[in-house]
Formats: C-alpha cells, sequence, structure tokens
C-alpha cells in the first residue's frame, strides 16, 4: 500500500500565546533544538514518503517561504498558499484547487513522533472521508463538581475530578472530496467540517496514538517539547533521513 505523497500544513497562525517571540517571528520557524519546527515536521513528513508539501501561510508568510524555498534542499516539492486572512484549521483547504488525492493535512506547530505510514494505512483499511489522530489525556477540573437531585440536595461533590479524554493532535488525513465541500475564502475550523461529514454520513474514524505528542501553542508546551527534542533528538528526526538532506543541503550551497 504506497504512502501517500502529499501534505497540506497550516502555517498561517498569528501564535500570539507565544508573545512577543512570534511578533518578529512566525511560529512555525520557532527553533525546537536550533531546528525550527516546521522543518521537523518537513523532514519527518520526507522520511516517511511524501513527495510534495503545500504551506497555508499567512502571518509573517514571506519569512516561512524565505525559509523552506521550492523545498529542493529538504528532497521534496514545496509551495505555498496565501490566506489573506485567518482561515481557521480547514478553511485553507478551500484555497488549494488541485487536491486531487488523499492528503495529510496537519498544524504547523506540534512535536510528535507519530508514524505517518501507519496512519495513513489506517485511514485506508477503513475506507475514511476523513481520519483524525487522537491521543488520551487526563483532563483536570479547575473546580469541585457538585450533583443535585431535584430536590436540591446534594447527592454527590468530588473536589477538581478528572477523566480521560481523546483529544484530536492536529493531524489529519482526508479524501480530496472533502476540500470540495469548502468555498475559496470562507473560515471554518476542522470540528465543524468534521460535523459536516457525519451529517452526510461520511465515515470519520479516529486514528488511536500513544507515543510522544506535544503542542507548541503556548511557553509551557514550547518549552517541553524543547525539552523532549534535546534528550531524543533522533526519536523525531530520524539520523538517516537528517543525513541526506544534510548532502542535499551541502549540494544546493555548492
Amino acid at each position: 500500500m504506497p504512502m501517500i505523497e502529499r501534505a497540506v500544513i497550516l502555517a498561517g497562525g498569528r501564535g500570539l500565546r507565544l508573545g512577543p517571540h512570534t511578533g518578529v517571528l512566525p511560529k512555525p520557524l520557532l527553533p525546537v533544538g536550533g531546528v525550527p519546527i516546521l522543518e521537523i515536521v518537513v523532514r519527518q513528513l520526507r522520511a516517511a514518503g511524501v513527495q510534495r508539501v503545500t504551506l497555508a501561510v499567512g502571518h509573517l508568510g514571506s519569512l516561512v517561504a524565505t525559509h523552506f524555498g521550492d523545498g529542493r534542499r529538504f528532497g521534496l516539492r514545496i509551495d505555498y498558499s496565501w490566506e489573506p486572512y485567518p482561515l481557521g484549521t480547514a478553511g485553507p483547504l478551500g484555497m488549494i484547487d488541485d487536491l486531487s488525492d488523499t492528503c495529510i493535512l496537519m498544524n504547523a506547530d506540534l512535536l510528535t513522533d507519530i508514524d505517518y505510514q501507519d496512519l495513513c494505512r489506517f485511514h485506508r483499511v477503513r475506507g475514511a472521508a476523513a481520519t483524525i489522530a487522537t491521543y488520551r489525556r487526563e483532563e483536570r477540573s479547575a473546580f469541585g463538581i457538585i450533583d443535585v437531585d431535584a430536590q436540591g440536595r446534594v447527592t454527590r461533590y468530588v473536589e477538581k475530578p478528572a477523566r480521560d479524554v481523546r483529544v484530536s493532535m492536529g493531524i489529519y488525513v482526508i479524501e480530496p472530496h472533502v476540500a470540495q465541500r469548502l468555498s475559496a475564502g470562507t473560515a471554518i475550523d476542522f470540528p465543524e467540517l468534521a460535523q459536516i461529514l457525519i451529517h452526510a454520513q461520511e465515515a470519520v474514524v479516529a486514528y488511536p496514538f500513544s507515543g510522544v505528542w506535544l503542542d507548541i501553542g503556548d511557553a509551557d508546551g514550547y518549552a517541553q517539547a524543547a525539552a523532549a527534542f534535546a534528550r531524543l533528538p533522533h526519536q523525531f528526526l530520524p539520523p538517516g533521513a537528517d543525513a541526506n538532506n544534510r548532502a542535499r543541503d551541502q549540494e544546493v550551497d555548492a
């Protein structure tokens, strides 16, 4: 079963929770272990067999384009879709008019050791319209939770209870007709798109993942990602793929 060859990466967010850094540098270029987080993602996808990446850019997008160019030094093709204004986590798909095959859609600001090939196999075996990579987390309430009966008597009082929930990792696999449901320039987030598919009785499935997943959405997440990468860099950048990329970089520089 061949690997999915195309990915769309959402790299247009302003990253306000990581200010002031993102005032002068787009969040996808924030370094993790000296390597921009988006470069780690691109190298991982190339190692998994992806041949083409479309970067959906907006805020400081010209800096992203300057860093990645046409992708040759990373061993794949990179092109760009420019957001005229923030379009959410699914809206950028509506700006891309040549999605003709299954593709990976994902956020740029995450550090994970997910097996993209296994994710794509899972999607294809289940014949899904969309697959959402998911991760189990403990969600703890900030308050004590009180249950009350019809007479106002307290039947249960639990102080800051915790529960296991399954959350989206911001990584999806979608079929091309999913993007065709979107209009160019219309802002929409992926949860809303998923509900549209579910109401249309399309198959939306959840891929369970239990490895490393860190969302670089705020200062704490950024620090955790930097620490994880420093401990085990080769867990996130396969040594063979990294060596190949260095060789290509030297050829380009030459």
